[in-house]
């Protein structure tokens, strides 16, 4: 039987292990789950087996994880979802971004042992939902040849890393932007600076931060027109995740529309540009033994809806990305509509 589970302060009285409770931004103190914090109820923890006191902990620190298919807009079967699933949330400041990657301070503030197990649990799961953002770059009229169309192309990787999700590049390692491993962008780090009150836990998030097993991957359009959506630089930057340091990941959704939505604006562009990309970061992702690998925009619109012969080179592509029981699936739209 395990024995159960101790904090720092386990040889004095269970009252002194109570730090001070921090009133985190996102919910000024009024947190979902205010029971925790009840004096009673955390003494109680403490006396309670190992294995109670991680199930309670997870159940008051970490999200009710929201509906994939509302984060996409097409959830058309509400009432079979869990209850808040399609909730939104009050924007704050800073924790409106930072929040659903941390766990919040009005729990990990209270003890260390709900401070420790708060951490892993929340890394643990978690539903980390990461948006690249609009990309307000134009291309310019090509009247060139293939090569330099493709040398235009690739020079725009810097724009790219500059408009990734700043929580991202902090949690998570990406092959193509290695100065950003253990410290973020330079995003990040500048709204540390402005918002943080040393709340955020740098040694516990390098801690558990390999142990992420669910991720979403999204294009934030931010309500512009789809004809600016169509090129994307910025399309395929959840393929250059380093996935070798994600040994536990379970769920993993992208969400790759500007593959199909090139063909709105930029038929002229090579379509190897983009089977380039697609190809490597399959590749890249053989190493994953996923349960669950959701794909949106890889056979939507009229070049790719009804290729049967299409959908199943996408199928063939991403399929060892799969665990033994996993599963994959594509979700596409016949008409590409602003998403």
């Amino acid at each position: 039987m395990e024995m159960e589970m101790t904090d720092v302060h386990v040889s004095q009285q269970n009252t002194s292990c109570v730090l001070q409770r921090n009133k985190c931004r996102k919910h000024q103190g009024n947190c979902p789950n205010p029971w925790i914090l009840n004096l009673q109820v955390h003494d109680f923890l403490h006396r309670l087996p190992g294995e109670l006191q991680r199930t309670v902990i997870t159940e008051a620190v970490v999200p009710q994880p929201k509906c994939i298919k509302h984060l996409f807009g097409h959830c058309y079967n509400p009432w079979e979802c869990r209850a808040g699933a399609h909730t939104e949330e009050s924007p704050t400041l800073f924790d409106s971004d930072m929040a659903p990657c941390t766990p919040s301070t009005c729990y990990t503030s209270r003890c260390q042992l709900i401070h420790s197990e708060g951490y892993r649990a929340f890394f643990q799961h978690n539903v980390f939902v990461f948006k690249s953002r609009h990309c307000s770059l134009r291309r310019p009229s090509f009247h060139t040849n293939s090569e330099n169309v493709r040398g235009w192309f690739r020079s725009l990787d810097h724009m790219s890393k500059l408009e990734r999700d700043y929580r991202a590049t902090r949690l998570l390692d990406f092959i193509d932007a290695p100065e950003c491993k253990g410290q973020g962008s330079l995003e990040f780090q500048i709204k540390i600076s402005q918002f943080d009150e040393g709340s955020y836990d740098h040694d516990c998030v390098d801690q558990y931060r390999y142990t992420i097993r669910h991720l979403v991957f999204t294009l934030d359009s931010e309500e512009r027109p789809v004809s600016s959506l169509a090129f994307r630089h910025t399309w395929a930057w959840a393929l250059t995740v380093d996935w070798n340091t994600l040994p536990n990941l379970e769920t993993l959704v992208l969400d790759l529309r500007g593959y199909s939505y090139r063909q709105l604006q930029d038929p002229e562009l090579p379509q190897e540009l983009y089977d380039e990309q697609l190809e490597r970061g399959a590749k890249r992702m053989e190493c994953l033994e996923l349960k669950s690998l959701i794909i949106y925009g890889l056979c939507s619109g009229p070049e790719y809806w009804d290729k049967i012969q299409h959908r199943r080179a996408m199928e063939t592509l991403f399929q060892p990305a799969l665990g033994k029981w996993g599963k994959l699936e594509l979700r596409d739209e016949e008409y590409l509509v602003d998403w």
